[in-house]
């Protein structure tokens, strides 16, 4: 319930474990519920547990995000 002030631009990857709906799953550690928040630039859902870094779509957001906001300053 932290609000993210409005000079900040926020992309979400979230993780979520599993083939059910997105917005009742978890990642084992954390619900979507409470990763998910707003406003953001972007949200990823990944399927994957909670240790998400080594996910090749985690990896390709990340980059993506990076090289989006690599010129921002």
């Amino acid at each position: 319930e932290i609000p993210v002030t409005s000079s900040i631009t926020v992309n979400s990857i979230i993780a979520v474990e599993g083939d059910g709906p997105v917005e009742e799953g978890d990642d084992g550690v954390v619900k979507y519920s409470s990763a998910h928040i707003t406003p953001v630039e972007s949200e990823v859902v990944v399927r994957s547990n909670h240790s998400t870094q080594g996910n090749p779509r985690t990896i390709e957001e990340v980059r993506r995000v990076l090289r989006l906001h690599a010129g921002s300053k």
